[in-house]
């Protein structure tokens, strides 16, 4: 299982996933020299992978962060996350939902979605329950459609394992679904279905999908499912 360090900008607890990950570096992968049918197979991957070394045009550069390549690929075999993050989600999901001004709104979503490889963390946790408990509270669902938590972590999902794989499905699911009303449910705001809360949805949802549409490798890693 995995073990917790405190995140001095949140005082969250962060997963194995980021304590780790300083120390990988990633693999170089080769063909086996053998011809058998495995050949094929690990050939394929090695297509996938190379579109992972960012050789991005202009317009794609606001994908790639400040985390390292090592750290987007990384898949670790064990995340745990640990009440107190699971109390404090539910805590910042509750002040999204009560009727704050949209600055609250707006300076967490954006503090969380900043926070490297958050939506990952939280698909690859091991307990599938909890996992889906926590992608149905408000402070996930809005950061599903924030462009600024997608990144190629999502390939490197999406070529792994297959229960990492079926945790990617999962995401791009949720993603393609998500409704206004997904996001407006539990609010208490009396302008959650105004004109400008309509604005902002498509315009965050649209923002979305031309992030993952302009994404090294994802459309290989899709056919590769």
């Amino acid at each position: 299982s995995s073990t917790a360090n405190n995140n001095p900008s949140l005082g969250l607890s962060t997963t194995m996933d980021e304590e780790n990950q300083r120390s990988v570096t990633t693999p170089a992968i080769t063909p086996p020299a053998s011809s058998s049918g495995n050949t094929q197979s690990r050939r394929r991957r090695v297509a996938y992978r190379s579109l992972f070394h960012f050789h991005a045009s202009t317009a794609d550069t606001s994908l790639i962060s400040s985390t390292d390549r090592a750290k987007l690929l990384y898949i670790p075999e064990s995340v745990t996350i640990p009440v107190h993050v699971q109390w404090a989600i539910r805590i910042l999901s509750r002040l999204i939902d009560e009727e704050y001004p949209q600055r609250v709104r707006e300076a967490i979503l954006t503090n969380i979605a900043c926070v490297p490889l958050f939506l990952k963390s939280l698909l690859l946790v091991n307990e599938g329950d909890t996992m889906v408990e926590l992608l149905n509270v408000s402070l996930v669902k809005h950061t599903v459609v924030d462009k600024r938590s997608i990144n190629v972590w999502l390939c490197a999902m999406l070529t792994g394992p297959r229960e990492v794989k079926m945790r990617a499905v999962t995401f791009m699911k949720l993603l393609s679904q998500m409704t206004l009303d997904d996001l407006a449910a539990t609010s208490k705001s009396p302008d959650r279905y105004s004109d400008e809360e309509i604005e902002r949805f498509v315009t965050l949802h649209e923002d979305t999908f031309n992030a993952v549409y302009v994404m090294p490798g994802i459309v290989p890693a899709v056919l590769g499912l």
